[in-house]
């Protein structure tokens, strides 16, 4: 952006032009998206132009700033990041200027991945209660995703039969189970971008519903209990009161 200001030395009008300070970020003015591949390295180059002077730069990653060199921060800085990792997806490099934090530009890293699968690997439930199996995924881009049991694709047709995909996780949930249910189930992940297909197998047993004695009925027990000794004591109040009341009949002798 450049600004006009005038100057009036008597009968002259001098014109100057004030050039304001601009960045430019891996050779671009405009904030921008730089897409890797995992394990590769992000070079990243702020310069600064328009300057009368020398300009310190600073940089942030996302919102923790970022420990520059005193060699590398004044016109030109750069940073470097080796090896990129899922971690680094998503996230924000910025260039500012030190003397003033409204002249900045950033880039976002768009990192790419094959798909990471992850998950517990066998899971137990009794019959007729509900199953999750959870398949930790990451990718980018989002892979395709889909559940096989003993090598066949499940289908969602199933009533007790349903599938939750979001960025971080893919479920089966399988509502009242029953011994049909038990196998071995595949988390499967296809990368939109190379057709890589990565696997995980899970397991999932289906033990015999165990005997749980109802809570009514441990309830009943406890009340005839109780009522059955009330009566003994009741029955039993002559004996077991009578050594009692000698004892205070002696005393009042």
């Amino acid at each position: 952006m450049n600004l006009c200001w005038c100057l009036v030395l008597g009968p002259l009008l001098v014109m100057h032009l004030v050039t304001a300070v601009r960045l430019e970020l891996n050779g671009k003015n405009t904030s921008s998206l730089l897409q890797l591949n995992i394990s590769e390295t992000a070079s990243l180059k702020c310069e600064v132009f328009d300057n009368t002077g020398d300009e310190e730069l600073i940089w942030y990653r996302g919102t923790r700033q970022v420990d520059v060199s005193s060699n590398d921060n004044v016109n030109i800085s750069q940073v470097c990041v080796y090896p990129l990792s899922t971690e680094d997806n998503g996230v924000s490099f910025i260039c500012l200027l030190k003397r003033d934090n409204t002249v900045k530009l950033s880039v976002m890293l768009d990192v790419r991945f094959t798909p990471i699968l992850e998950g517990e690997s066998s899971v137990t439930v009794e019959v007729g209660k509900n199953a999750q199996l959870t398949c930790i995924t990451k990718a980018n881009p989002q892979a395709e995703m889909i559940w096989r049991k003993n090598g066949v694709v499940v289908t969602m047709e199933k009533s007790r039969y349903k599938q939750y995909l979001d960025s971080e996780k893919f479920q089966l949930n399988i509502d009242r189970v029953d011994k049909k249910d038990a196998g071995n189930y595949t988390c499967v992940a296809v990368a939109t971008d190379s057709n890589t297909t990565e696997t995980k197998n899970f397991e999932l047993v289906v033990e015999d519903k165990k005997d749980v004695l109802p809570v009514e009925a441990i309830a009943a027990a406890v009340v005839v209990g109780a009522l059955i000794i009330l009566f003994f004591l009741f029955a039993k109040r002559e004996t077991i009161f009578k050594p009692c009341m000698k004892k205070r009949e002696d005393t009042s002798l």
